[in-house]
């Protein structure tokens, strides 16, 4: 995942944000203050605005994270890690602590989880090293447990050590993002954590979507950022003969109900304007410039997300098959060149391309000349989006779109609004509460696989019965 500079620090436990166009460190301890002096303003990376001494620039527009972490990974990080105590965010050095858990000690200690002791992980005489965290009372480490689990960390408890929780092989990458994450956690919210963690992931995957550009014939940037995506969630991912990203998510367990494909699409109507911003006011996201990119770039970061979370429950017992298609602006090609075998075994389709909020498009034409699904069908994703407490979700005539193409090989399919508005031009509009509805939705979806396998069932007799 793409961070930006800011962002990094804040991965790497410093208390940073954005005032007035620079990076702030305002509320940051005078020691960790000489260390990203030492580290990342004489390297080169970054550049004071002022003689505060914690308002900061990147120096260069190459400036990255990559370069930012080389630089923070001195030599001497970690040896001492087991030898302290704090009882404040001002007390913690990170210039002591390895680059990969400083992050999550700086801001667990900032939330009140105070820590003695923790380590990166290490390798030590061909054996692997745990990586691990102490806390100052054991009678923390169910809280603090049950964050690391929001922040999709695998940790578990020696029994015969009660302050300690031990990570369970995590990446580099996965302990930045949980840091960052971490970050945005304050007392206040900390009693809905879950709900934080993910609205920050999707913002950012959202930002990320919307700032590659990629219209239609020219997918290969934002190709790669899905696959990339993907390979985290499932190792089985592929690029058809024209371009098309083709891939299927396993549960661990055995398979049972139905199999479901999700869809997006990756171009975009025209590129995005060079330089442009995007501008979040609220929930309302617009463009400074040209199109804002969410059709379909918010469809793609809804199913990205959905699959991460659908993969990480408990109560994900199937398959889901994926279809990220090409050239869909210019007459749903990419949809079309899709090898038939791909779309075998497949009971139902989940299109996430339609402007709005709560419209699930089961046909074209106001009298649904085309349909897309049977009537049963668009009934049961508006039953499960109102058990879900989503409001307003109806089955509606719309457009066309990749949806077509599922249903002519016989594929009970919809397609969901993904939030925006006016698209193709320069004012269109993305509401994120609403796309993020609509991910929830996704995701229900997918779990519910028992009342779907009885909604097949009540539509394949019906149809015998026709015959």
């Amino acid at each position: 995942m793409m961070r930006h500079i800011e962002e990094t620090l804040r991965a790497c436990g410093f208390l940073a944000e954005v005032k007035d166009g620079v990076i702030d460190l305002s509320g940051e301890s005078r020691e960790n203050l000489d260390f990203l002096h030492e580290a990342a303003v004489r390297n080169g990376l970054l550049t004071p605005v002022d003689e505060t001494g914690f308002r900061f620039q990147a120096a260069n527009h190459s400036v990255n994270q990559t370069a930012l972490f080389e630089a923070m990974n001195v030599w001497g990080r970690g040896f001492h890690e087991g030898l302290y105590e704090w009882r404040s965010e001002d007390d913690v050095v990170l210039a002591i602590l390895d680059l990969n858990i400083a992050g999550i000690v700086r801001h667990l200690n900032r939330l009140g989880f105070h820590t003695t002791g923790s380590c990166g992980g290490h390798e030590e005489e061909r054996v692997r090293r745990p990586a691990y965290i102490m806390l100052a009372d054991d009678q923390q480490v169910p809280a603090v447990t049950a964050l690391l689990e929001a922040l999709s960390f695998k940790v578990r408890q020696p029994m015969r050590q009660p302050n300690k929780i031990v990570f369970h092989q995590p990446s580099f990458e996965s302990f930045m993002d949980g840091s960052l994450w971490l970050s945005y956690l304050t007392p206040d919210n900390l009693s809905h954590a879950a709900a934080v963690i993910r609205t920050c992931r999707f913002k950012r995957r959202l930002r990320d979507t919307l700032s590659i550009s990629g219209r239609s014939g020219n997918e290969d940037a934002i190709r790669n950022y899905v696959i990339d995506a993907l390979l985290t969630i499932t190792p089985y991912v592929s690029v058809d003969h024209y371009g098309n990203i083709l891939a299927k998510l396993d549960s661990k367990g055995s398979h049972h109900g139905p199999t479901i494909m999700v869809n997006a699409h990756l171009d975009s109507v025209e590129d995005l304007a060079e330089g442009r911003t995007i501008i979040e006011e609220g929930s309302i996201w617009t463009s400074s410039e040209g199109i804002l990119g969410a059709d379909d770039r918010a469809g793609v970061a809804i199913l990205l997300e959905a699959l991460r979370t659908v993969k990480e429950s408990r109560h994900f017992t199937g398959s889901v098959k994926i279809a990220f298609t090409v050239e869909e602006e210019i007459g749903l090609v990419g949809a079309r060149q899709v090898d038939p075998s791909f779309l075998w075994g497949v009971d139902a389709a989940i299109v996430v391309d339609r402007r709005g909020q709560t419209d699930i498009v089961t046909g074209t034409g106001v009298r649904h000349e085309t349909r897309f699904c049977h009537e049963l069908f668009g009934a049961w994703v508006m039953d499960i989006a109102a058990k879900t407490g989503l409001k307003g979700w109806q089955t509606t005539p719309g457009g066309s779109s990749d949806t077509r193409i599922w249903a002519e090989h016989g594929i009970e399919s919809v397609n969901l609004s993904a939030g925006y508005q006016h698209e193709h031009t320069d004012r269109e509009t993305l509401d994120v509460n609403a796309a993020a509805n609509t991910l929830q939705l996704v995701t229900a979806l997918l779990l519910e696989r028992r009342s779907l396998q009885s909604v097949l069932c009540q539509i394949r007799n019906g149809a015998r019965q026709a015959n």
